[in-house]
């Protein structure tokens, strides 16, 4: 009840330390489905405005939960500007942001329990002042497997690539028995083994997209892989 209404009376505010009401304006926004999934926020901590990275181009909030509970978060409900990914290491979601333009931006997180896909109910709302310096960039696509198999992505977190540049894309695929690429719709017969869960190879960018796929146990007796995530390759445009 505390982040809905604040007692006039500290000793009716039942924490362990009260707080005035400058402090409870500045708690984030939740919802019911925050109570009831038992959502801790860490960072940040005991306010609902994020600080901007300039150095990465993106907002970082991250959020510890049961371990049957999945996120997903956006910018004003625009799906192409926000990023959950799960650290396995450190047992926590890391939701990024990546605002399309500047001034107050709502940052929504919302979350599921039980099932990695379908329907999430929106469990904290938190806010941004965009500087009006920075210059969009999307997420690359992930697909519903990227969060059933609580996947991330160290690098690179730009969803569109240079063409014919070198790059290095390098995630984390916990169980998975080895990795493939598609280029540009065509599936490669390369099969990348993993180390502790870890994919890191250099690739040279395609002219369309690239796919990154994945073979897990439970596809054994098959030849199926599951699609984890995408890049789009930067349309070039030239002057004659």
């Amino acid at each position: 009840m505390i982040y809905s209404h604040l007692p006039e009376n500290p000793r009716w505010q039942l924490l362990s330390t009260t707080i005035s009401m400058p402090q409870f304006t500045m708690l984030p926004g939740v919802s019911s489905t925050f109570f009831n999934l038992k959502l801790i926020i860490l960072s940040p901590c005991n306010t609902n405005m994020v600080p901007f990275d300039t150095n990465r181009s993106l907002v970082e909030v991250l959020i510890r939960t049961l371990s049957d509970v999945y996120l997903s978060c956006s910018v004003d409900h625009d799906n192409t500007s926000g990023l959950a990914q799960y650290d396995v290491d450190r047992k926590l979601w890391y939701c990024l942001f990546r605002p399309r333009s500047s001034g107050y931006q709502a940052l929504d997180i919302y979350a599921r329990k039980g099932r990695p896909t379908g329907f999430s109910e929106g469990a904290i709302v938190l806010g941004l002042n965009m500087p009006k310096i920075i210059q969009f960039q999307k997420f690359p696509y992930t697909y519903d497997a990227f969060t059933s198999y609580k996947c991330q992505i160290f690098e690179p977190l730009t969803g569109k690539l240079k063409r014919v540049t070198k790059v290095t894309i390098h995630c984390r695929i916990p169980g998975a028995d080895y990795v493939c690429l598609s280029y540009d719709g065509t599936l490669s017969s390369n099969k990348y083994n993993l180390a502790d869960d870890i994919f890191k190879e250099e690739i040279t960018v395609p002219k369309r997209e690239i796919t990154i796929y994945a073979k897990f146990p439970k596809d054994q007796e098959s030849n199926h892989v599951e699609g984890l995530f995408k890049y789009t390759i930067e349309r070039q445009f030239y002057l004659f």
